[in-house]
């Protein structure tokens, strides 16, 4: 009776044990689980693209995604006398967002390890800017005068840019540009119209600068409406690649011309003209020479269903 009455308790505490062990793991598998779920639903949401005025740097527009950045000059630089509407480049080797940091230190000519800017836009088109084209001119706007983000985020930065009018020849022109950069992309798709006081049809240059040197590698591809340039090589920073892409039925000629490669496009005044534009570095290591910029770009042309 005494041996009974202990494997009985012995049981008990058995069944008691195995309960809470039980009870135990329930919990500790319902508190666990789910996190796994949560962190990759808020690394989902985390952006991957930024953009903004910048007065504290003399009205800059700065843009970004998890590849390279961009800016245009806006109005206080303008009044300082530096007049350029080309697109300035931001050399990056990190996914991470940087312009904040980078306009925070002051210290972006240098590279810490994430990039650096050592593009020089200056008056040009720099990388994928515009201009009317006449009598065998560009004849460009001078800096943005209006900015306003559209759409940001997470995964795309659209933004819009005015210019106030300018006259070539007998015709004066305004522009509206609309910029959008989504998140894994090296290029940019730009929007522009360009109205003016005369309905007729005008031609628009758009160029990439060159740069002094023999090493440089340029493309033009007339039937796929792309342009390429590998920059010959900085010797502390390596080389900025450029494209500019534009629908081949309206292509006019691409040239050489005022420093610049150019696509030379038709269009209607006040409707929209659209086409790619943007850059690499050979630092990032997607892009480490000229071929793997072509093959990215000639790949981008075959898939898109832009033009």
């Amino acid at each position: 009776m005494k041996a009974d009455s202990k494997s009985f308790i012995g049981i008990a505490g058995i069944l008691l044990f195995s309960g809470l062990l039980s009870t135990y793991w329930t919990v500790h598998a319902y508190a666990v689980d789910p996190a796994p779920a949560k962190v990759e639903a808020a690394a989902a949401q985390a952006p991957q693209v930024f953009g903004r005025a910048v007065p504290e740097r003399k009205d800059d527009f700065a843009w970004e995604n998890d590849r390279i950045a961009f800016r245009m000059y806006g109005p206080a630089l303008e009044a300082d006398g530096e007049i350029s509407s080309g697109i300035d480049v931001w050399a990056k080797s990190t996914a991470r967002l940087v312009i904040n940091d980078w306009y925070r230190k002051g210290d972006y000519h240098n590279d810490h390890g994430e990039g650096v800017d050592f593009y020089k836009v200056g008056p040009s088109r720099g990388c994928g800017g515009l201009a009317v084209w006449h009598q065998g001119k560009m004849h460009p706007s001078k800096n943005w005068a209006a900015q306003e983000v559209l759409e940001r985020g997470p995964d795309r930065l659209t933004f819009q840019l005015k210019y106030h009018p300018w006259d070539v020849g007998s015709r004066r022109f305004w522009e509206t540009k609309t910029i959008s950069l989504s998140a894994g992309s090296n290029l940019n798709r730009i929007e522009s119209v360009l109205s003016s006081d005369r309905p007729d049809c005008l031609t628009v240059a758009v160029g990439i600068a060159l740069r002094p040197g023999d090493d440089g590698i340029s493309r033009m591809d007339p039937e796929k409406g792309l342009l390429m340039y590998w920059e010959p090589p900085n010797a502390e920073h390596g080389s900025i690649g450029c494209a500019v892409i534009v629908n081949p039925d309206h292509l006019v000629d691409m040239i050489e011309a005022e420093g610049h490669l150019l696509a030379l496009v038709n269009t209607a005044a006040n409707q929209p003209l659209v086409y790619y534009a943007g850059a690499c570095w050979s630092k990032n290591l997607d892009f480490p020479n000229a071929s793997t910029w072509e093959k990215y770009l000639r790949e981008f042309v075959e898939k898109s269903t832009e033009f």
